[in-house]
């Protein structure tokens, strides 16, 4: 069961209070799952130390495993705009440098469950791919574009793919010594989906980041990175993912340092040579 049968299944052995604050999220699904302690507790007329011992009594450590519990049960039912809507609930006026510091607590939450040396497997495996194929497609674009911007500069073969139009023609040649990254968080990209699809079936090596292990990216993908994305407005928070990114980046690139080293001058000399900087 989701937390909200859960919620409805254990009103009867709730205390007044508890049943106050049970109430007040069972009515206000669409906001209460990102409000913090102090903003649930000020909203449902009870103390902070009330909606602490209330996630307790549910059976979590404490109120964050609460409201991450509510945020995956409400975000799979959310539009955008239902949660444009939200995000004037979930932040007001004076409260919106907690937009900053929900992209903390994701970047944290991701760190946490961050395995190292799943990560120096999935760098060996970029390295020793003949060619690289970035998937992302729609918001996640702007994630690909600067993977592979960055990528392409350290091993010069790499493809971003943003869409089932770009240079799509390319897959049919696409062979088991070929790996693709798909990039993809909820709501998920369909062209991604059937884009990662089809290499898991055409024997390539598959990558996904994504956000949780309910994924659809997550069956056709050989290895994973899981990044947290959560946030209570029409937009995702990529501020974790980005960090995964530039995590993979930065290793990359100290194990091809030589070979960085040596394009990154060539690159200066061309830049140089053509003005390009103030």
């Amino acid at each position: 069961m989701d937390i909200y049968q859960k919620l409805a299944a254990e009103l009867p052995q709730m205390s007044k209070t508890q049943t106050k604050i049970a109430d007040y999220i069972l009515n206000n699904r669409n906001s209460v799952s990102f409000y913090n302690v102090r903003k649930l507790a000020q909203l449902a007329g009870v103390s902070e130390a009330s909606v602490i011992r209330f996630s307790v009594f549910l059976g979590f450590k404490g109120y964050p495993e609460l409201r991450e519990a509510l945020q995956e049960a409400t975000q799979q039912h959310l539009s955008v705009k239902d949660r444009l809507i939200m995000s004037y609930h979930a932040y007001q006026d004076n409260e919106i440098l907690d937009v900053m510091k929900d992209d903390v607590n994701n970047i944290l939450q991701t760190l946490e469950n961050t395995d190292i040396e799943k990560v120096k497997k999935i760098c060996a495996e970029i390295i020793s791919a003949k060619h690289i194929f970035i998937i992302s497609c729609r918001s996640a674009a702007s994630l690909g574009t600067f993977f592979w911007y960055y990528l392409n500069m350290i091993l010069d073969n790499v493809t971003l793919i943003t869409s089932l139009s770009d240079d799509i023609e390319r897959l049919e040649s696409v062979t088991s010594e070929d790996l693709f990254i798909g990039l993809s968080f909820e709501r998920y990209s369909k062209a991604t989906y059937q884009m990662m699809k089809f290499a898991k079936e055409k024997g390539c090596k598959t990558i996904s980041i994504t956000d949780t292990l309910l994924s659809p990216l997550i069956p056709w993908s050989d290895d994973y990175l899981l990044s947290c994305t959560k946030m209570p407005t029409f937009l995702d928070s990529f501020v974790a993912p980005l960090s995964i990114i530039n995590m993979l980046i930065t290793y990359i690139g100290r194990a091809k340092n030589t070979d960085l080293e040596k394009r990154l001058q060539e690159y200066d000399n061309i830049w140089n040579t053509f003005d390009m900087f103030l």
